[in-house]
Order: C-alpha cells, then structure tokens, then sequence
C-alpha cells in the first residue's frame, strides 16, 4: 500500500502512446493502491481518464493481530482514492457501511478540516458489485459409498487470527467428546510464518479425522477436495464478502458460517434465488439454517445435528429432495457469468472527469 502507486506510476511513465489518444479507457485499482497517488505521479494522460476504485477490503475495520493502535493512515489513504475517483465499488454493503461508520468516526477526532462532507460526497457515488466466481463443479461422487461416510466439515479460509480457528477446533472437540459422533474434517487455507499454533496443535489432536491438511498443491486438487465435503465452515471475526464459502456452496456443500459481518447478505441472496427457482415450498431452504452464533456450544451443536441427519438420510441438506446440484444452482448468482455485466455496465457509466480550474489555496494556509 505505501509503495504500489510509485511503482505504477513508474510503469505507465514508460508505456508506449502513439498519437493523440490514451492507450487505455479508464484507471481501474483496488482499494490497495492509493489512486490519489497514483494520479499524481502517472503522466498526465493518466490523470485525464475517468477513475474506479474497488474495496475487497478496507483498513479501517481490518483486524489487527496485535493489540495496539491502528495506523490510521492507511484508511486515510482509501479516502483520498475516493476523493480522487468517480466510481468507488464495494463487494458487499457489509464492507462498504463499515467503511463510512469508521471514516467518519476517525475524520470527527480530529482537530479541524474534518472534511465530512466529502464522505458524504463519495458514499453517493459508490455502488455493491460482488466479487464472481469459477464456480466448483458438484463431485460426481454421489453413491451409496458417499452417502455412508461420516460428515465431511471444511475449513478452506486463512490460517490467520481474524479467522478464528479456536473456536472451529474447539467445536471439533466438543463435536467428539460431548457428542460421540464420527466425523472427517478437510483443513484447507494459505500458511504464514506465523500462523496460530493451534493449526499444529489440532493437527494432532485430530489425526485419526484428517482427510487433508493444508493448501491444495494444485485448483483441480482444491476443487476435489472441497466438492467432498459435506459442510464449510465459517468461525470468521472478519469477513467482508466470503469467497472460498460460495465456492463451496457453488460445489453443493451447505455452508456453517457466523450470523454475522458479510454472511447474511451473501447468503440471503443465494436463499432468495433458491426460493424463487423452487416449485414446491418443500424445496425453499430457510436462511437460518446456515447460521450459527459463532460460540463453539452452538457450533458444536449444529455440527452434530448435521452428523446425525446425514446418519439417518444420507444428506446434510434439510430434505432428501435437496441435492450438490441445488447448492450450485443458488450459488449462480455469483458466477462470474453473471457478475461481470453488472461490472461492465458500472464501468461503461463512466465518462470523462469535467476539468475544472485548481483552486488557489489561501495565503494564510501558506
């Protein structure tokens, strides 16, 4: 984040323009890439495009692993990118609300210049556009083999603290101590050096369950793995949209995720859809049932109902009608097939920024 814009910058300077026109129709950045500063240093044909930026996160509300002061700067950087772009697009209204509570929040402690009108200037001219997906095809392993193996649960998020893996192998524990019954679990994610060591302690812990520990080696392999499982779970503290559980749910598997941050809007969106290409009320799916309140008590306890309805019926899913085919048909909603017409129509809105004289800055001031 403090390096990208110069290094861009650096790498337009040299692009090859011939005539007259840009080689290019807009500047499209994430949110971690200052965009102010990038149109500072870019040449100046840079600085005529219109400008989007994209928040798949913000720095304003991302956990910190240690507790001590937030470096505000960065957030203040996301800020000035908006400031300096004519589209600013979030991946989820979870991320965008958290974004302007907490900006406003840090603009009001300062001393003078809080500046909150510009946030109400960028928050109308930001959009929801979800992220896409390559949807995961439901395994076509579904016999009666498939059907006799205990619970399949998988983890597939980062193994980082703002994941919250405690409370997910507590629940484990629980899942098998309290309750007594089978189970097989697929831990799947990125490393770090400094990953929580609770990763190497359940990994002994649960040996006797493990089906796969650690990142897929290969996407086929990533695909198989998670088109196996019966359920993902979620015991995130932060999310701001969930891409690795709509992957999952695209490949059949019923999601367990907290009633909490992006969730409910991710996935109420997927329930709505599930209802609408429903024919019977026998095929709508309650939203609730893929809830739980992140505690391990509570996640323990779904996990085990989960285990004893596949026991009885086969299935995790609330009735026999349901199928991997339905989960994948919800998760449409999110393929890339049909997001990126909503990404290119927002994109397409864009027009030239109207060049205005620069404001001369008081005397005063100086």
């Amino acid at each position: 984040m403090r390096h990208s814009a110069i290094t861009f910058a650096g790498h337009l300077e040299d692009w090859p323009i011939e005539g007259d026109s840009p080689p290019f129709d807009l500047v499209f950045a994430t949110s971690m890439v200052n965009m102010a500063e990038l149109v500072g240093l870019a040449p100046r044909w840079v600085r005529d495009l219109p400008r989007a930026v994209y928040f798949h996160e913000n720095q304003l509300t991302y956990p910190d692993r240690q507790a001590r002061d937030r470096d505000a700067h960065f957030g203040y950087s996301q800020f000035a990118s908006c400031i300096s772009s004519n589209l600013i697009l979030f991946n989820s209204c979870h991320n965008r609300d958290s974004f302007f509570t907490a900006l406003r929040l840090l603009l009001g402690r300062m001393p003078d210049f809080h500046h909150l009108d510009r946030v109400d200037q960028i928050e109308q001219r930001s959009s929801i556009v979800p992220p896409g997906i390559n949807p995961i095809r439901p395994t076509s392993v579904q016999s009666d083999q498939a059907d006799a193996t205990p619970l399949r649960i998988l983890w597939s998020a980062r193994w980082e603290h703002d994941k919250n893996p405690e409370t997910f192998f507590e629940a484990l524990g629980r899942l098998r101590h309290q309750y007594e019954l089978p189970f097989e679990v697929i831990v799947l994610g990125e490393q770090f050096r400094k990953s929580p060591t609770i990763f190497t302690e359940a990994h002994e812990h649960f040996r006797e369950h493990i089906v796969q520990w650690g990142f897929a080696e290969n996407r086929s392999d990533y695909e198989r793995l998670v088109a196996s499982a019966d359920v993902v779970v979620s015991t995130a503290k932060h999310e701001f949209f969930g891409l690795a559980i709509v992957e999952a749910i695209s490949a059949g598997v019923m999601p367990m995720v907290p009633k909490a941050l992006a969730y409910p809007e991710v996935l109420n969106r997927i329930s709505s859809l599930a209802q609408e290409s429903a024919n019977t009320s026998e095929l709508s799916i309650d939203p609730s049932s893929f809830f739980h309140e992140n505690t391990e008590e509570t996640l323990a306890q779904r996990l085990a109902e989960l285990a004893q309805r596949k026991i009885d019926t086969g299935s995790v899913w609330p009735c026999q009608s349901h199928s991997k085919s339905m989960g994948a048909a919800c998760a449409k909603c999110y393929d890339w097939s049909s997001v990126i017409p909503e990404l290119d129509a927002q994109l397409e809105s864009l027009s030239a920024p109207q060049r205005t004289k620069p404001h001369m800055i008081p005397a005063e001031l100086l």
